[in-house]
Order: structure tokens, then sequence, then C-alpha cells
């Protein structure tokens, strides 16, 4: 119900004007929500969510609940955030990391750290010899305005593309996925390779088939997205293993920013 929420709040956003802030935070908001409630810390009986996701979960309401309800006032103390601003910062800040965390891995939330520490340690460089790497730093205050209270940190431009490009095709995937019209795609390359007698017949039919929803939604990330949901299903019956099927999936996709218009 949340999802299909979040589904129905980005097509409202094509048509009504929503400020760029409140409409970034609340996605943010909604999709910290269930990535806590659907991937879980720990394994947990079908159909159960631990006490601690539901925790996650409630505080990541109020801290995004807050930018939302004191709008107004809440941008213009992006240069002097208060102690209350940076408390709710940080909190964000850590649960965007655990959220990175269980789904994609331990790399991403580990760079993202490092570069935080590089930018409030950054004096301190100088003392162990390594002058080179060195700057004036960044305080606490000033870490937080940037990545929570502005729309050039947390609620940059990777989100506002997840929340305005990726959401929208990700509903275009699934209406062709169910409506049959992704598997038109599909039938109508295998009539040009279907009958390879290479390996390749798969890969290449996938290809052709970026190319034509390329013509429709002119994004490589978008078509990627898209794809996914329609010819993962024929490559895994034809015996790719996922990391070979991703990567035909993602050079599909990219490769269709080449097709016209």
């Amino acid at each position: 119900m949340l999802a299909a929420g979040l589904s129905v709040y980005a097509l409202y956003w094509t048509v009504r004007i929503v400020p760029a802030q409140i409409y970034r935070v609340s996605f943010l908001l909604i999709s910290l929500v269930l990535t806590f409630i659907l991937y879980p810390a720990r394994s947990v009986s079908r159909g159960r969510v631990a006490a601690l996701d539901w925790a996650l979960a409630a505080v990541t309401v109020a801290v995004l609940a807050f930018p939302i309800f004191d709008f107004q006032e809440f941008v213009r103390r992006a240069a002097t955030p208060t102690g209350l601003d940076i408390a709710f910062g940080a909190i964000t800040t850590l649960l965007v990391l655990e959220a990175t965390r269980r789904t994609v891995g331990w790399i991403l939330p580990v760079t993202a750290v490092t570069f935080l520490l590089y930018g409030y340690y950054g004096p301190y460089f100088e003392l162990i010899g390594m002058e080179l790497f060195a700057h004036r730093g960044y305080t606490l205050a000033r870490l937080v305005g940037t990545l929570y209270m502005t729309l050039e940190g947390i609620f940059g431009v990777p989100l506002n593309v997840a929340a305005t490009y990726i959401v929208l095709f990700t509903i275009f995937g699934a209406m062709l996925q169910y409506s049959g019209a992704g598997q038109f795609f599909i039938t109508w390359t295998m009539s040009a390779f279907g009958r390879s007698k290479s390996g390749a017949g798969p890969g290449r039919t996938v290809a052709m088939s970026g190319f034509l929803l390329g013509t429709v939604s002119g994004s490589g990330v978008a078509t990627t997205v898209t794809l996914g949901a329609v010819a993962w299903p024929m490559l895994r019956r034809a015996g790719f293993s996922p990391e070979v099927g991703g990567g035909i999936l993602s050079a599909s996709g990219i490769g269709a920013i080449m097709a016209p218009p």
C-alpha cells in the first residue's frame, strides 16, 4: 500500500506543482520507510517486521517530517543550523547510510563515510605529513547544513533523478510488463534474432529491445530499469548468470541513448 502510494505521489507530481525540497524530502521519507520494512536488519519470520526496523522507520518519519512542516524557516537556517537541525541532520545521514548498506552493501556507505570524515578532519592531515591533502576543514554545522538543509547534499541531483525520472520509468516498465507491451518488443526482436545458433541470441534480443525502448524514453538509466523488468526473466531462462545478465541489461539500456529521435 505504501509503495502504491509512492507511485501515485510521483504521478501527482507530474500534474501539480510541488516545491522541489518538499517533494524530495517526502519522497526520501517514504523510500526509507519502505527500505527498512522490506530489507530487514536480520531474517525474521515471513510477513513480520522486527521491532528495530519499525523503530528506524518511526525515526525516519520524525526527522524528515520536521523539514516539511517547518519548511519556510527551515530553508532559511541552512547557513546557521540550530542544535536540533544538526541532530536531525546527523540522524538522517546515518539512516541513509544504513538504508544504502542494506540495499547495495558496504562499499558505497564506507566510501561516503570516508569523504565525510575527510571533510571534517581535513586540517589534521598536515600534522601527519600529508600536506597535499590538508584543508581548513568543515564544521559539523556546515556539513549538516549542506547535506540536510539544502538541495546540494542528500536531496541533490541523484535523489532528484530518482524521484522525477527513474520512478516514472519504473512505473512505465511495470505497465509494459503486465500489459504485454514489453513482451511485444521481445517477440519482435526474437523474430529477427531468435534463429541465431550461437549463445548470443538472447543478448542480441535484449540489445535490440533496449534500442526500441530508447526511442521512447531517451534516457539510458530509465531504459535499463524498464528493460530489466521485462527482459531479465528471458535471460535467466537462457542460462545467463545474474552478473552477466546485469551487464547485458546495463549495456543495452545505456546504449539506447543512441536511439532516435
